[in-house]
């Protein structure tokens, strides 16, 4: 099985903040919210990506997940994804709302 990463912006038009705490896909085991991190310890600059619980979504804002920030992780993949097909994708929002989405796969 393999992962893959998956990049989008997210607008969010209403005049509350949004929690984005979880999402799934037909096409993974899991979707995990991941961000990558860099840090200095001892001398040493260290980095990599962790596991969060959530990401905001400011009112009247947006989320932008790209590489070398916040993304989502695809874990288990049931099949390989072709270049140029939908992926349909479900956010699941703080307060059990959700939105469904079906992005256009790309190679990077």
């Amino acid at each position: 099985m393999r992962d893959t990463t998956v990049y989008l912006t997210v607008q969010n038009p209403l005049g509350r903040d949004l929690r984005l705490v979880g999402a799934s896909s037909p096409v993974a085991e899991m979707v995990m919210l991941m961000e990558d991190y860099r840090e200095t310890r001892s001398g040493q600059t260290i980095q990599g990506m962790r596991e969060v619980k959530s990401f905001l979504l400011p009112k009247n804002g947006q989320l932008v997940l790209r590489p070398g920030g916040k993304h989502l992780m695809l874990m288990g993949l049931k099949r390989p994804l072709k270049e140029g097909e939908r992926l349909p994708i479900r956010l699941i929002f703080e307060g059990k709302q959700e939105a469904a989405l079906e992005l256009k796969v790309e190679r990077r």
